[in-house]
């Protein structure tokens, strides 16, 4: 009976340090900024910047090369700036990083479509739902499904399911709080 149990335990002690070495040699294997080991260095992120830089700086060099005020020199902080830019370029007005509700003017004819999740609630002025696809926009404070054109009131909750062409459009001047991103136009 001790004979067994003193093999098991070999056993055990065996399968033991064939996994830790198995593991040394996993961790062994993986440089900073891999795939393998996610923690990356000062050095790492310098050289993807310069990376970038050099591909905008390439593109903008060849013939039919897009510019978008990246100078041929670009240093971090401009990079910084111009992927900053492009975001908000992508993003409108309601790139701002918050969860917040935020207050939004819309001017009469003016439309507010809204990314998928976007909470728009009507606070004053008179609008109209915007909806260009078959499915409406959920009003969830009554729990009906706005078609378009029809009048919204004003602190119902209205939330966007899909970027899809959905959203308010005012009909006169009109303050919403919304939450979440959208394209105003």
């Amino acid at each position: 009976m001790k004979k067994h149990i003193i093999s098991l335990g070999l056993c055990a002690l065996c399968l033991l340090a064939v996994s830790m070495a198995a593991q040394q040699k996993t961790y062994a294997s993986s440089t900073p900024g891999s795939s393998g080991d996610p923690i990356v260095t000062k050095s790492y992120v310098d050289g993807r910047f310069a990376e970038l830089a050099k591909m905008i700086n390439d593109s903008k060099a060849q013939p039919g090369g897009t510019s978008s005020g990246v100078t041929a020199n670009v240093s971090k902080d401009e990079l910084i700036n111009e992927v900053m830019a492009q975001i908000q370029y992508f993003y409108g007005d309601s790139f701002t990083g918050s969860e917040a509700f935020k207050p939004v003017l819309l001017k009469a004819g003016e439309v507010l479509v809204g990314y998928e999740g976007t909470e728009i609630s009507l606070r004053s002025g008179k609008a109209v739902s915007y909806v260009m696809v078959e499915n409406g926009i959920p009003d969830l404070t009554t729990g009906e499904e706005l078609q378009n054109n029809k009048n919204l009131s004003a602190n119902h909750l209205l939330i966007v399911p899909k970027y899809d062409a959905r959203g308010v459009k005012a009909v006169t001047d009109a303050w919403f709080i919304v939450k979440g991103g959208y394209d105003k136009f």
